[in-house]
């Protein structure tokens, strides 16, 4: 089996697969909810709060992993 490479929570796994990745919630295979790709980009973005910011402690945010569509580009959002 291929190496996780992204996770976003106790049960999210992320597998290596040509371009992108194969993404897979509780064992269940993920597809594009608007064009049906299986395939995706992981990518890590911060979770920023308007009082965080205001005291410049962006920092303390939380983060989340993306995962864009590599057909249509739709994004699907995991809090880590």
């Amino acid at each position: 089996m291929n190496p996780t490479v992204n996770t976003a929570g106790p049960c999210i796994e992320a597998h290596p697969a040509g371009q992108g990745v194969l993404l897979q919630v509780c064992g269940k295979q993920v597809a594009c909810p608007i064009c049906g790709e299986t395939g995706f980009a992981a990518r890590k973005v911060m979770l920023n709060t308007r009082k965080l910011t205001f005291f410049n402690l962006d920092f303390l945010n939380k983060t989340a992993t993306i995962y864009r569509c590599l057909r249509c580009s739709h994004v699907l959002w995991f809090e880590d």
